[in-house]
């Protein structure tokens, strides 16, 4: 099935934020949560670990429009406090 991004795509001034999210929707829409319904999850998870986050920071950064999940996943790492990993500093860089 082919997918389409036109409308994140500035080909024309008529493109709006409203077409892009239409087909972040269509793309990712059945991959997983939103992020609406992730960072209570995220929050939960990391509460089990002794931090305090707030689900608003959370839910920011699983909203991310980066390409790669791991980026995702490591700037969630940052913004709900957990330390960096050894070894591993600049690995999402």
């Amino acid at each position: 099935m082919r997918m389409s991004t036109a409308g994140c795509r500035p080909r024309r001034a008529r493109t709006t934020s409203a077409a892009c999210a239409a087909s972040k929707t269509r793309l990712f829409g059945g991959v997983g949560p939103s992020a609406h319904r992730a960072a209570p999850l995220a929050v939960r998870w990391v509460n089990e670990a002794g931090y305090a986050p707030a689900v608003g920071a959370a839910e920011a950064a699983l909203d991310g429009v980066e390409a790669f999940a791991e980026d995702v996943f490591f700037q969630l790492l940052d913004v709900v406090g957990l330390p960096g990993l050894p070894g591993l500093a600049g690995a999402a860089s």
